[in-house]
């Protein structure tokens, strides 16, 4: 399974979301690159279906835009989230940073992935104000390539529980949804980055509005994404949690 990972080609773990996405269509339309897509398939969750689903969806839509896109990305990797062994220093790693502030437990699956497959080089899309951006942004590293691209990476030479991201690149580390947004709008693929899949739990096929990725999305200024039925739940927690952390501050006093 390891493919190398050059300025020409690029391993990049795509899940159908809104970063992963915009990333993929960023190499194989603006960058002309090739794309070696991973995905790492979850049995239990609610939205696997939908995200294969949309991934075909999006190929099918960069094909309309350029048959040279769509052929530069190449079939996609999947790998069962149950094939994947476990590491215990890997684990052990997720579990302390965790302890620490929120983190997704898809990093600790990820790593345990590259660590099993030796994929080389494998993009991430990390990005600006996720748990991770936190942990990362005042220790990483910018790498630039010879053609002009750059991503940011855990420094070689560094040690202790971080290292669990030493497996990735980050290209995105820095970016917001929002100006990613904006950049597929001049690049002219803004109508392929809206049929991204995020939710978790879908309701019908469509977004549940109370997942974390779904509070990501809305909390990100894309709130229009969510349907408006189910906004609700969003706009009263945004009322009702300044209250609730002034009386716990108030009983702790």
């Amino acid at each position: 399974m390891p493919l190398a990972s050059d300025d020409q080609s690029v391993n990049l773990l795509w899940t159908a979301g809104w970063d992963s996405t915009y990333r993929l269509l960023d190499l194989v339309l603006v960058k002309k690159k090739t794309v070696h897509p991973f995905y790492i398939l979850s049995t239990s969750r609610e939205s696997t279906l939908l995200e294969l689903e949309t991934m075909q969806r999006i190929k099918y839509l960069v094909g309309e835009v350029s048959s040279l896109a769509y052929e530069r990305i190449r079939p996609v990797v999947i790998v069962s989230k149950n094939d994947i062994e476990e590491y215990s220093d890997i684990s052990s790693k997720y579990e302390k940073l965790s302890s620490i502030r929120p983190l997704g437990k898809q990093y600790e699956t990820f790593s345990r992935f590259v660590e099993q497959y030796g994929v080389e080089g494998l993009e991430l899309g990390v990005e600006h104000g996720c748990g991770a951006y936190y942990f990362l942004k005042d220790v990483v590293e910018r790498v630039f390539t010879s053609d002009g691209d750059q991503y940011w990476r855990l420094p070689l030479d560094h040690r202790g529980d971080l290292t669990l991201f030493r497996y990735y690149r980050m290209p995105l580390l820095f970016t917001r949804k929002t100006e990613m947004l904006e950049a597929s709008k001049e690049f002219g693929f803004a109508h392929i980055m809206h049929e991204t899949w995020f939710c978790h739990k879908p309701k019908r096929g469509k977004p549940c509005g109370k997942c974390y990725p779904c509070w990501v999305t809305m909390r990100s200024g894309m709130i229009e994404r969510i349907p408006a039925n189910r906004r609700v739940r969003h706009h009263i927690n945004n009322v009702l949690r300044p209250i609730y952390y002034a009386i716990v501050r108030r009983r702790d006093l």
